[in-house]
């Protein structure tokens, strides 16, 4: 690029960056960035750019807002009461932590929300989503197991969930992004069986970075994780959260989650949800 050249490029750069639309279009980015950073909202936001670069033509904007309301949970095993007179409210942006000893329903409460047991009493509701879609059509449900094929490579199990949940679009750069994500981009044409189990664990969560769902269920998500392998996984959670994301996790151990709060289960009942 020669003087004139850059000259005029300079001078149409100053151009766009002072027009109004350009001043409007800057203004609201801001402005819904902010109501992200504070986990109000899931925003996705769109800039169209005319063909000229002058300006921009239009600001799009769409804002989805999902809240997950149970009321009166009673959850049964076995026709005894595990979770009982539980209520609770998660809204995007935020963790929701369970705490509590083994047997205090954890497991219980995370099987009901993803769909697979029915509580006996109360209503778990879910809105701002789909409404032709079940709740579970909304998660990842990441439970103890790793949901693995031993013979596929750890490549070929990513790639399975990134087009089985997400669609062959853009399939293979989620599953990039989601074995770069978690440490196994070196590890992509193993074979899962020859993995270690900390190794088998994060090939489970790197499902979450596969195929998006906004509401994250992960029941003792830190299992066989080492220090660095946990903290590989709160950066995921946290960068869903503060996208708008919901998650909900049961564990013993703190994950270092932002915007959490916690639920400390009891066995029948349940402590009011607090801030960790």
């Amino acid at each position: 690029m020669d003087r004139g050249e850059l000259h005029r490029f300079e001078s149409k750069r100053l151009e766009v960056s002072q027009s109004p639309a350009f001043a409007l279009a800057k203004g609201i980015s801001s402005l819904l960035y902010k109501l992200c950073r504070q986990g109000n909202t899931r925003l996705r936001i769109m800039l169209v750019l005319r063909s000229n670069a002058t300006l921009f033509s239009s600001v799009k904007v769409r804002v989805i807002f999902l809240q997950l309301n149970a009321e009166n949970l009673l959850i049964e095993r076995g026709a005894r009461p595990v979770v009982e007179d539980l209520s609770f409210t998660v809204k995007s942006g935020e963790a929701l932590v369970l705490t509590g000893p083994n047997g205090a329903g954890k497991t219980t409460l995370l099987r009901a929300i993803a769909g697979f047991l029915k509580p006996s009493k109360g209503t778990i509701v879910l809105t701002g989503g789909d409404s032709e879609k079940a709740i579970v059509e909304h998660c990842h449900n990441v439970g103890h197991a790793n949901a693995l094929k031993s013979a596929l490579s750890v490549f070929e199990n990513v790639a399975f969930w990134a087009s089985f949940l997400g669609g062959d679009t853009g399939a293979a750069a989620r599953t990039e992004r989601a074995l770069q994500r978690f440490g196994l981009r070196d590890l992509a044409e193993f074979p899962a069986g020859y993995l270690s189990a900390g190794q088998k664990r994060r090939l489970g969560l790197a499902r979450l970075l596969a195929a998006e769902r906004p509401i994250w269920l992960l029941d003792e998500p830190t299992v066989s994780l080492d220090t660095a392998s946990t903290k590989l996984l709160s950066d995921a959670v946290n960068a869903h959260t503060s996208k708008g994301g919901i998650a909900i996790a049961a564990t013993h151990l703190p994950l270092g989650l932002e915007r959490a709060r916690e639920l400390a289960l009891t066995g029948k009942s349940a402590a009011k949800a607090r801030s960790p």
